[in-house]
């Protein structure tokens, strides 16, 4: 188990983005996140990356390191590679498959 979230719920004002979500990520799991604009995708990634506060309760796996990539991203470096790199520096493995899938 990767992560787990347990009735996750988050609102804006007058409505719920996410009302009582529960979500299991196991180590295989390839998973692909589809719906309208504005139906919470964004809200629901930033809750599980961890910033963004929510109801509910989310448990990692010891070690797990996640990261939030904005829909409009400011990088202080010329290329994803290159911010990728100074960010997953402990994790060479997700820069090589990252370069092997960018060939």
């Amino acid at each position: 188990m990767y992560l787990t979230a347990r009735d996750i719920t988050k609102r804006w004002t007058d409505r719920n983005v996410l009302d009582h979500i529960d979500l299991t990520i196991d180590q295989n799991d390839r998973i692909g996140l589809v719906g309208a604009n504005g139906c919470g995708k964004s809200t629901l990634l930033q809750v599980l990356a961890g910033t963004e506060s929510c109801d509910g309760q989310i448990e990692r796996m010891k070690g797990l390191t996640m990261h939030y990539l904005p829909q409009e991203p400011v990088f202080s470096r010329e290329t994803v590679l290159e911010e990728m790199k100074a960010h997953a520096a402990a994790q060479p493995e997700a820069i090589e498959e990252f370069e092997i899938s960018s060939i």
